[in-house]
C-alpha cells in the first residue's frame, strides 16, 4: 500500500526542486 500511494506522491516530489 505504501509503495502504491507513495509512488504517485514520490513522483511529484521527485520532480519538485528540493
Amino acid at each position: 500500500m505504501s509503495q502504491v500511494l507513495g509512488r504517485g506522491n514520490f513522483s511529484r516530489i521527485c520532480e519538485m526542486p528540493g
